[in-house]
């Protein structure tokens, strides 16, 4: 897990004993660690559930860049000898996210969002906008909003959610012909069929993988 300086981290942690969620009989202490060893910071958890809390930490703007952890110290039962756990999680700079994002999104899609369907059936668009992504063409099996097992042209990643029913194309705007618009006068335009936001990179960017 990657975080950027000046923003939170938050960790979801379990107490198991004997592989049963408990709620501890003493939670000693949550501290944060720097990448020195150094305890940095006491951290006040909140009780989710049983046996679950979550911990946040603002990381300072101006935190050494390297390996951080989260460690906490608790019994589970009466009798129980204490543990000691850790979660370890790197600090970076906020300019390391344009480096990510140039890498896993190196191409370029035109995308049509807002769909409307008309009385014909046929769907009005905003205007065609060009977004960040990584474009693959490639079959793969998705179950589609209604249940039903489809098969993809295209499968598509970026870090912004889309609509369902919108329309990708892989290309640039100056691509379009005047005549390819709204998206269904062109056969390079692809309906979204599914979207699913996977997880968070760096603390910041969502991953939104997308079948065509």
């Amino acid at each position: 897990m990657s975080i950027i300086r000046g923003t939170n981290v938050t960790v979801t942690v379990q107490f198991k004993v004997s592989g049963v969620l408990v709620d501890p009989v003493t939670i000693n202490w949550f501290k944060i660690y720097n990448p020195s060893g150094v305890a940095v910071a006491t951290v006040i958890t909140t009780r989710l559930s049983v046996g679950v809390h979550r911990a946040t930490y603002t990381v300072p703007a101006t935190a050494v860049i390297g390996l951080w952890s989260l460690r906490w110290s608790w019994i589970g039962t009466s009798g129980m000898a204490t543990l000691v756990q850790s979660q370890s999680f790197s600090v970076v700079k906020r300019q390391a996210v344009h480096t990510y994002l140039a890498q896993m999104l190196p191409d370029i899609a035109v995308y049509w969002g807002n769909p409307i369907m008309g009385g014909q059936g046929n769907y009005t668009y905003n205007d065609p906008i060009e977004i960040r992504c990584r474009w693959e063409n490639k079959t793969e099996l998705f179950v589609d909003a209604h249940g039903v097992e489809q098969k993809s042209v295209a499968v598509i990643y970026t870090d912004q959610e889309l609509d369902n029913e919108g329309q990708l194309m892989l290309g640039e705007l100056i691509d379009l012909d005047s005549d390819e618009q709204p998206p269904a006068d062109t056969e390079r335009a692809y309906r979204i069929r599914k979207t699913l936001v996977n997880h968070q990179i760096l603390g910041q960017i969502k991953v939104v993988k997308i079948w065509l």
